[in-house]
């Protein structure tokens, strides 16, 4: 990964072609709490996350790594030690504005769910001092929508963060593997050896880690 992957939220946004389907979007306006909020607004002085100028054009189904700054997000990259980023999500663009579904620990007992949170809040710099966006090669991204409606499905629910990261149980999610399994509804597998690695010492299966995503052969860092 070079230095180019960190990029600035002075970003140029646009939907992508394939459109959701309505009753997907309207059970997850129902159910979960998204406040309307005006990504193109963003300015480089509004959110002083720069590491080099970008004129990055983000698209529904991009997936979203971000490096955080608490001393969770350090255990994470420890743990991973390939990985440069402790944290991801997808990205979806509602209400003509861009979000970020994605699953975390909301407190110190590790209970939190499914949300789909504005892109300014999941980068703000209280929360990131980087981040880095993969998509689809281009031959592949037919497949995007519906993992994006999968993803969104799980925020409807919601589905529970999985504190065991146990990939073997879909009723709760750790966050890469929300990822993972709404690209498997999109008939994708980005991580399909993930299984090969040995099992954690707390039984289930082998975790997902956050450079098995940026290692996929199926993504590639978003350019354009």
């Amino acid at each position: 990964m070079t230095s180019r992957a960190a990029m600035t939220p002075s970003l140029q946004l646009r939907r992508h072609s394939n459109a959701l389907r309505p009753s997907v979007v309207m059970v997850l306006l129902a159910s979960v709490a998204v406040p309307h909020q005006a990504v193109q607004r963003w300015s480089p002085e509004a959110l002083p996350l720069a590491r080099e100028p970008s004129n990055l054009v983000l698209r529904s189904g991009d997936i979203i790594l971000r490096r955080g700054v608490t001393w969770a997000s350090s255990a994470v990259m420890v743990f991973d030690t390939a990985a440069r980023y402790s944290h991801a999500g997808i990205i979806a663009f509602l209400r003509d504005s861009t979000y970020v579904i994605h699953v975390e620990p909301r407190n110190a007992t590790g209970a939190g769910h499914v949300i789909v949170e504005p892109i300014a809040d999941f980068i703000h710099p209280t929360k990131a001092s980087a981040f880095v966006v993969y998509r689809l090669r281009q031959n592949l991204s037919a497949n995007v929508s519906t993992a994006v409606e999968a993803a969104l499905s799980y925020a409807a629910v919601p589905i529970a963060f999985d504190g065991r990261f146990d990939a073997d149980d879909s009723s709760q999610l750790y966050c890469t593997e929300l990822i993972w399994l709404a690209f498997k509804h999109g008939g994708l597998d980005l991580v399909p050896n993930f299984r090969d690695r040995a099992r954690p010492p707390w039984g289930g299966a082998s975790i997902i880690l956050l450079s098995d995503i940026q290692a996929s052969t199926l993504l590639e860092p978003a350019t354009e």
